[in-house]
């Protein structure tokens, strides 16, 4: 529940925020475009391999060192000098990447531990918290870009995937 709740709050600002902050960022009509669509390719791309890993290792494991990264990145996304497009590209194209494949490995971990009967239960619960999660992301972060900077976008994905990141460990 706790990673479909993260993964709600982080991709539904991602969604409804991300082409604010880039145009905040000095991003013309075309390079919004192409850097949205660099955070969904790396969603594309990465949902096999780091299917594949969490296949390998404890899903709870593969969320804490996914999500570790996916906050590292997004602190990189902070401190990125501004003027330098193609680096912003593949930051978050990375982020991207790490952040699409959570809700479906938390999915996945789902799958592995409830008893056949309630999965169709347990799978509906853990979609209804994702869909909260997506309603009231954007509203938090978009109260935060407002009120502070519009940087902040990268700060409350920073801080959500760090401490779901310390959460899956613990659980670990």
């Amino acid at each position: 529940l706790v990673s479909s709740l993260i993964s709600g709050l982080v991709l539904g600002a991602l969604w409804g925020l991300l082409p604010v902050y880039a145009q905040a960022s000095g991003f013309d009509m075309t390079r919004i475009g192409t850097y949205m669509s660099a955070a969904i390719l790396g969603g594309v791309v990465m949902q096999w391999p780091l299917g594949r890993f969490s296949d390998r290792i404890d899903r709870r494991l593969a969320l804490a060192l996914i999500s570790a990264c996916a906050a590292l990145v997004a602190l990189a996304n902070l401190w990125l000098p501004s003027g330098r497009y193609e680096l912003a590209l593949a930051a978050v194209f990375a982020f991207g990447g790490m952040v699409f494949a959570l809700y479906p490995i938390a999915v996945a971990h789902l799958v592995d531990y409830v008893d056949h009967a309630e999965l169709l239960s347990a799978s509906s619960t853990v979609l209804l918290v994702n869909g909260i999660g997506s309603a009231v992301g954007p509203l938090v972060a978009g109260a935060l870009m407002s009120r502070w900077q519009p940087a902040l976008l990268f700060a409350w994905f920073a801080t959500l995937n760090g401490l779901f990141a310390v959460y899956a460990l613990h659980r670990f």
